[in-house]
């Protein structure tokens, strides 16, 4: 097949760009700079022992130490540079601070051809004579390991490589303590997708939270030359079964944080515990909320289940379970996780197993260098306003929009959600909502425990079957 001859059909296609933006996302420390270097040397060994024995070209071995050596100085010289650009950032007395900064891929890149062509062996190595040699190591791999570093090695020295006049591509630099790390970050992820949708016959981009379409249209970078329909319908689900309330009283705002705003969350969260008749989910924006808010209280008549950031699929399948078996023993249970989790998206809580939702605070990215790089790229290149409506504003939002989607799976399914964050009240944080989601207000958790019990007066019982 060709991809001329392919349809290309996307579910939840609003988690594609940053997929790819991560698939371009490597790391180069001194810890994969040493193992692919041991890796290397592993490999010279096996070849000399294997030259000793049969007729195995000489070359080969002298190319492979010429490579070992070079990466040996630059290693080095990486080091010292690194070492020498914390020294000049790092203010007097911060030993501890972590420094993050953009760096120059090129110059990266020019310190490693200067040892390549350095070598005394007399073997001449170029770049893409080293991204070779690594390529064709063969050592076992550790159990834990399921990539040679020589391997990662290879991929983030050709991204540099590649990218390294794009301006599509922020290169950054975090030291703290002892640890040091370049990484790539890929800003456009249209400088991929963009060739695939132009030669491909057709695409299908489908979410529940594709919103607005037009943004991941641009994002994608989905050809304007070609027909397109870009179009949002409305919800299924009625909204007298789906009822969604925002708390004026709290929120997730760094400025505004505290123990009195904390005590409201939980008031709201008790509040809607009160008077659901079965299991809840919580959705925080990241785990450090998830802790302080659930974690560190008490939840009478509820069984937890919370998510780590180790969790497997087959951890969330064995939760499901865990759902759907305490439902019948009579047991509420409280489930936490958080936004872009495992929990809050991709999964199918069928059965409305899932009486109710709260959503608290909502997940912007927080800044760093390699955010602000993504929306000044956004601003210049998709206009004015859009590096933080695409950048951060509008996938916050719809981290929120999944997490809220989990209760509700068909038509018949009730689930009260409760937004805990009073900037959906604003008009910027309204905007990014579909415009045919209708929201009400809870001034404080007794209007919360007013509210679900009359919803739940209502509808008492989930739907029934799949």
């Amino acid at each position: 097949l060709e991809l001329e001859d392919c349809i290309i059909v996307v579910d939840e296609a609003h988690n594609l760009p940053d997929r790819i933006r991560r698939s371009l996302s490597r790391n180069l420390n001194d810890k994969i700079l040493r193992d692919s270097i041991s890796e290397l040397e592993e490999h010279c060994e096996t070849l000399e022992k294997k030259g000793a024995e049969s007729s195995i070209d000489a070359s080969n071995i002298s190319r492979a130490r010429a490579c070992e050596k070079s990466l040996r100085r630059f290693k080095k010289r990486l080091s010292t540079w690194i070492r020498e650009k914390r020294e000049t950032l790092r203010n007097p007395g911060d030993v501890g601070a972590e420094i993050e900064v953009r760096v120059e891929a090129d110059y990266i890149l020019s310190m490693l051809r200067q040892e390549l062509s350095g070598d005394v062996s007399g073997e001449k190595i170029d770049f893409d004579g080293l991204i070779t040699q690594l390529s064709l190591i063969q050592v076992d791999l550790d159990e834990d390991e399921d990539e040679l570093a020589s391997e990662r090695l290879a991929i983030v020295l050709s991204i540099l490589n590649k990218y390294a006049q794009s301006t599509a591509m922020c290169v950054v630099l975090t030291s703290r303590g002892d640890e040091n790390r370049i990484t790539t970050h890929l800003l456009d992820p249209a400088i991929m997708s963009q060739e695939v949708f132009q030669t491909v016959r057709g695409g299908v981009l489908m979410s529940g939270t594709l919103t607005p379409p037009q943004m991941y249209a641009d994002s994608l970078g989905i050809p304007t030359d070609r027909p397109m329909i870009s179009e949002s319908y409305p919800s299924p689900f009625l909204a007298d079964r789906r009822p969604v309330m925002v708390a004026s009283d709290a929120t997730s705002k760094y400025t505004a944080r505290g123990p009195e705003n904390t005590r409201k969350i939980r008031r709201h969260i008790h509040a809607l515990l009160k008077n659901t008749p079965g299991h809840v989910a919580v959705f925080c924006q990241s785990y450090r909320m998830l802790e302080e808010i659930v974690e560190e209280a008490d939840w009478p008549g509820r069984m937890l289940l919370i998510e780590s950031r180790n969790w497997s699929k087959r951890r969330v399948d064995s939760a499901l379970q865990q759902l759907r078996d305490a439902r019948l023993r009579g047991t509420k249970v409280l489930l936490a996780g958080v936004f872009g989790g495992r929990l809050s998206e991709g999964v199918d809580y069928s059965e409305n197993i899932l009486d109710a939702v709260v959503c608290v605070g909502i997940p912007i990215a927080p800044k760093s260098v390699p955010q602000d790089a993504l929306r000044e790229y956004i601003e210049g290149k998709h206009g004015q306003g859009k590096g933080w409506k695409y950048g951060a504003l509008q996938p916050a939002v719809n981290s929120v929009l999944q997490g809220m989607g989990r209760a509700i799976r068909k038509a018949e399914d009730r689930a009260f959600i409760l937004l805990l964050d009073n900037r959906f009240l604003t008009s910027q944080f309204r905007s990014c909502l579909p415009p045919t989601l209708h929201t009400f207000t809870a001034d404080d958790s007794k209007r919360t425990e007013r509210m679900v019990k009359r919803f739940f007066d209502h509808l008492p019982d989930p739907a029934k079957g799949e």
